[in-house]
């Protein structure tokens, strides 16, 4: 891509960057499907213009005058809140909503039903940011009981679901689980799992 003027240069920036910044703090927040890049481009120019009817009185002046022409500097400057600023706070606003599930029951109970942004199981149970205490049954019938915490992880790749527990326990004969001392986490492809069950924890305990 080129710029041929210093309007084309302004009105990408104006026009793209604050959806690309909204749309990839939201992906921080909750996994998203995999569009056509045509389609993420027309997402890019929507969420800008939704940015944008936030500050529409500033931005209405600045371009219709031709200010931006005489002064770019200052136009740049201002131009600061509405593609950067913005947008970060609009989108770590709607991941969390988002996250959190209020917008789906706020609609749920005025009877609309919408289809999860979340592709996959998965996804919506790892993104949750909630820590379990995990059993997982390998395809080979064994099971590895760990915990899943602030320090572990589950890949968001569709090709490549494996997790990361960072701590590993054993089972005692009444059934308590006990950590496998010198312990430091394990490593699980996804190839591997049959079955993934979490049980709630109020704290964690690593023993």
């Amino acid at each position: 891509m080129t710029f041929q003027t210093i309007d084309a240069l302004l009105f990408t920036t104006v026009f793209l960057v604050p959806g690309f910044i909204w749309s990839a703090l939201h992906a921080k927040f909750v996994p998203r499907r995999a569009l056509d890049p045509q389609v993420r481009l027309v997402e890019y120019l929507t969420l800008s213009c939704v940015n944008h009817a936030v500050w529409i009185w500033m931005l209405a002046p600045l371009f219709a005058t031709g200010w931006h022409r005489i002064h770019p500097g200052w136009a740049g400057l201002f131009l600061i809140f509405p593609t950067l600023f913005s947008p970060v706070a609009l989108g770590v606003l709607s991941g969390r909503l988002y996250q959190s599930d209020w917008l789906q029951a706020k609609l749920g109970r005025w009877g609309f039903r919408t289809l999860h942004q979340i592709p996959t199981s998965w996804d919506y149970q790892f993104s949750r940011g909630l820590p379990y205490w995990v059993i997982i049954t390998l395809k080979d019938g064994s099971h590895v009981y760990g915990l899943f915490g602030g320090k572990s992880f589950a890949s968001d790749d569709p090709g490549e679901r494996d997790v990361y527990l960072e701590a590993v326990y054993g089972i005692a004969d009444d059934g308590e689980w006990l950590p496998v001392d010198g312990g430091a986490g394990i490593l699980i492809k996804g190839e591997q799992i049959s079955a993934v069950e979490f049980r709630l924890l109020k704290e964690v305990n690593y023993g």
